[in-house]
């Protein structure tokens, strides 16, 4: 890989202002301006590791580090600083996607901030998220629904806040405008905007499709949040059922992106908090989607939940 000489990029991602040595087509271009998050090369490795094969992390309240045996060690300080060692001959994309991805969670969770895994669209200018495991059809359903004349939100992860201007509310914030989609999908979706070309993981058949939604980049308050869960073929129909107090937090709770981070007590308070919030104060509800039922039917069933659920809580 080759490194930048002094230039600097300017980014937006999860509602923060970055400045990186390294390009990222991956994340929103924003004019130069004061950064929060840094990101940066390293010319020697960070960490000296007791280990001397495989990955390996450790996280910190005020520093990360991971190992990616060929690909790139990396070093997250404070919430406001990344940096990055490739490996020799390492993917060049590889070294972003971990980098945005693992390591930006890392860097928010010292920061007091936690993401999602979950995939969002926009309903009567309010974000409707959903969650759920890899492979659960988060993108599918985004994809399906934009089809349907819904602008897509975020992919595959967000930034969950408080919003410090109403007690009552949750603030998301998008993670980079790019959709992934599989090529089973992308087939089953038929639209020649989405193409089976940049692969986003060596090993997997997710392609990334460049967003340019207008309504991208900006945070809006919490509607509502859809956990996909898989069934066996036992399962005739969808069903989808309202989730409630513990079983509305457990089930968001095991969707945080990179749960396993947080074990620092004053991350776990936090986490209690915000999604303790969010189980008491937004619509929560889990689909089952059994294998045989095809995307446009689930787009049905979600537009659907997506219709009634805003008149529900308003009556409530």
């Amino acid at each position: 890989m080759v490194e930048p000489q002094g230039q600097s990029y300017f980014y937006r991602a999860y509602g923060f202002k970055i400045r990186s040595e390294i390009e990222f087509p991956e994340l929103q271009a924003c004019p130069p301006q004061e950064a929060e998050i840094v990101i940066s090369w390293l010319s020697t490795p960070p960490t000296p590791w007791t280990k001397s094969q495989g990955h390996a992390w450790r996280f910190y309240a005020h520093s990360f580090a991971l190992r990616l045996v060929g690909i790139a060690e990396y070093a997250v300080d404070h919430g406001t600083h990344i940096r990055i060692f490739p490996a020799n001959q390492a993917d060049p994309l590889l070294v972003r996607i971990y980098c945005i991805t693992v390591c930006m969670a890392a860097a928010l969770m010292q920061r007091g901030q936690f993401l999602l895994h979950a995939s969002g669209i926009i309903y009567r200018n309010l974000v409707w998220l959903f969650a759920g495991e890899s492979g659960a059809g988060k993108s599918s359903i985004a994809a399906e629904l934009r089809k349907r004349g819904f602008p897509i939100f975020t992919d595959d992860t967000c930034l969950l806040q408080a919003d410090p201007k109403d007690a009552s509310s949750i603030l998301v914030n998008p993670s980079y405008p790019m959709l992934k989609l599989t090529a089973e999908t992308i087939d089953a979706l038929a639209d020649p905007q989405y193409e089976k070309k940049n692969r986003i993981w060596p090993d997997t058949e997710k392609f990334g499709q460049r967003l340019s939604d207008p309504s991208f980049g900006r945070a809006l308050p919490l509607g509502g949040i859809l956990v996909l869960s898989k069934s066996d073929a036992s399962l005739q129909h969808l069903v989808c059922q309202e989730l409630l107090g513990n079983s509305a937090f457990l089930a968001l709770a095991a969707h945080t992106y990179r749960r396993e981070f947080i074990h620092e007590r004053s991350l776990q308070r936090a986490h209690l908090a915000l999604f303790g919030m969010m189980a008491d104060c937004v619509p929560i509800a889990r689909m089952s989607r059994p294998p045989h039922i095809s995307l446009s039917s689930t787009g049905d069933a979600v537009e659907t939940w997506l219709r009634e659920v805003p008149r529900k809580t308003a009556q409530a």
